[in-house]
């Protein structure tokens, strides 16, 4: 996946002249702008424009992944993330002011969880097992004390 992000950017750069504007994310695009971006490319451009989009998911989800933040399959290329983001922030166009890349980190982490290990617990004791465990440690307390005041530690 990485390799495909530095062939994008790659590409980018060595197909367009360094004045030609064209709307691809950039790292301050909220996510409303990424989505129009990215869903409606200008003409002639939309192959860079995707490609960018694509890209710029893919280093979102590399930087969850080596976190151990998301979990995703050895199969997923960054052409099959895109479309994930893309439906996650359609979804929640009520946030639409807010950076894309939260709304993204938040919609990979929420479509690609790890399983998460759970340590198996101990039943909780019973009261009368508290109160054997109680009982016991009083025990142990008054043999103590025995055993103090027989060596003459114990006043």
């Amino acid at each position: 996946m990485k390799l495909l992000i530095a062939a994008s950017f790659a590409l980018a750069i060595t197909v367009l002249p360094a004045e030609a504007a064209i709307p691809a994310p950039v790292m301050k695009v909220m996510g409303a702008q990424f989505y129009a971006r990215c869903t409606n490319p200008p003409s002639g451009h939309e192959a860079i424009v995707i490609a960018s989009c694509e890209a710029y998911v893919a280093g979102i989800a590399d930087g969850l992944q080596a976190q151990g933040k998301i979990c995703v399959g050895p199969r997923m290329t960054a052409d099959r993330l895109l479309p994930v983001a893309l439906v996650w922030i359609r979804g929640h166009s009520y946030n639409g002011g807010y950076p894309a890349s939260s709304q993204i980190l938040t919609g990979l982490s929420n479509s690609f969880p790890c399983q998460q290990t759970t340590i198996p617990q101990q039943p909780s004791p019973t009261i009368n097992e508290r109160m054997e465990q109680f009982e016991n440690l009083v025990k142990f307390g008054v043999a103590v004390k025995s055993a103090l005041g027989l060596l003459g530690l114990m006043g």
